[in-house]
């Protein structure tokens, strides 16, 4: 991670823009295994955000999964996508992604 985001950059759909009935089951094939994944179908009344040019200091929290979630959406979708306002001789992304996990008390 040494330089901005020049191209794919990451975008995020806002949760409270989304319908269930805008998100179809696929698989995820592993080695040696196989899972499931949700993929988003268009909807123009999702509202997407998206981070252009991040810098190697800048970094996003998105919620993988929460069971308390407020509004109904336990989960965030995102993905990386081609700007078309990309220069011709742009670096690939380079990106680093972990999973953490926080549980909060039963009686909290």
């Amino acid at each position: 991670l040494d330089h901005p985001v020049e191209a794919a950059p990451l975008a995020l759909l806002d949760s409270t823009s989304l319908d269930f009935k805008d998100l179809a089951k696929a698989d995820i094939v592993h080695p040696g295994r196989v899972g499931e994944i949700y993929e988003v179908t268009h909807n123009p009344r999702h509202h997407w955000i998206y981070y252009p040019e991040m810098t190697p200091e800048e970094g996003l929290v998105i919620r993988g999964y929460d069971s308390h979630a407020a509004d109904g959406v336990s989960f965030t979708p995102h993905t990386a996508f081609h700007d078309p306002r990309t220069p011709d001789r742009a670096r690939p992304r380079r990106s680093i992604e972990f999973r953490a996990m926080a549980f909060a008390p039963l009686n909290g």
